[in-house]
C-alpha cells in the first residue's frame, strides 16, 4: 500500500499531468450556500484564512507542511483512479474541503497549480459544514474534521461523492475512506460497506494496495 501511494506522491505532489489545470470559481452561490473560493491562471488569487487569520498553507512555522502536502497531492490524484458513474463523469474535476481545518489542505492544492497552464479545469471549493454541500456536486470532499452527528449526511454525499477524512474511524463518520499517518508514512483506507453502498467505482489497483475494512 505505502509503495503505491508513494509513486501517488512522487507523480503528483509537483508534477501533475500538462493537461491538468486548477481553476477556482470565483465567490459564488450554489443552492443558497456561498462558496470561497479564487481564480488563478491570470486572475488575482486571495490567500486563505483560517479562524480570521491569513495561512500560508504550505508553511508551518516557516517549515513547510509535509503531511499537508502529501494529503493534498493524494485527494488530487484519487480523481484519476474513480469512475464516478453519473452525471459528475464528464464534469471538470470538483474538490470540496469542508470546514476551516480542511480549508488548508485546498489551499495547498491550489498554490500548487497556480503557475501550470493547463487545459482542463479543475475546481475547488470550501464549505463550512458538511450539511452545506449539495449533494451529487462535489467529485471528492475531504473533511478533516468529521463529526460523528454528521454521520447521515456525509453517508448521502458518499452516495455519488468520494468522501474522505483524516481518521480512519470511518464507521462513526460515514466516510468512505480516510488518510491518515505514522510519522510521514502514509496509511489509506476504505470502507468496504460505505463503497458498495455507492455509486463509485474504485481502481482495483488502488483498492488492493489500500487497507479494507468491514
Amino acid at each position: 500500500m505505502i509503495k503505491l501511494v508513494s509513486v501517488i506522491l512522487t507523480f503528483v505532489l509537483f508534477s501533475l499531468p500538462n493537461e491538468v489545470s486548477a481553476y477556482f470559481i470565483d465567490s459564488t452561490t450554489v443552492n443558497g450556500s456561498k462558496v470561497n473560493s479564487a481564480t488563478i491562471n491570470g486572475s488575482k488569487v486571495n490567500s486563505a484564512t483560517i479562524n480570521g487569520t491569513a495561512v500560508d498553507s504550505t508553511t508551518l512555522n516557516g517549515v513547510p507542511d509535509i503531511k499537508a502536502k502529501k494529503t493534498a497531492a493524494i485527494i488530487y490524484q484519487l480523481f484519476f483512479f474513480i469512475d464516478f458513474n453519473n452525471a459528475q463523469k464528464e464534469a471538470q474535476p470538483e474538490f470540496c474541503f469542508v470546514g476551516e481545518k480542511s480549508f488548508v489542505i485546498g489551499e495547498i492544492l491550489k498554490q500548487t497549480h497556480e503557475s501550470r497552464k493547463r487545459n482542463i479545469d479543475v475546481s475547488i471549493s470550501n464549505w463550512q459544514q458538511a450539511s452545506d454541500v449539495p449533494l451529487s456536486y462535489c467529485h471528492i470532499i475531504y473533511n478533516a474534521d468529521p463529526k460523528p452527528s454528521d454521520k447521515e449526511i456525509t453517508k448521502a454525499l458518499s452516495e455519488e461523492s468520494m468522501t474522505i477524512a483524516n481518521n480512519v474511524n470511518l464507521k462513526e463518520t460515514g466516510n468512505i475512506a480516510s488518510i491518515s499517518f505514522q510519522g510521514t508514512a502514509v496509511t489509506f483506507v476504505f470502507s468496504r460497506k460505505h463503497l458498495r453502498r455507492s455509486s463509485l467505482e474504485v481502481n482495483h489497483q488502488l483498492i488492493r494496495a489500500s487497507v479494507v475494512i468491514p
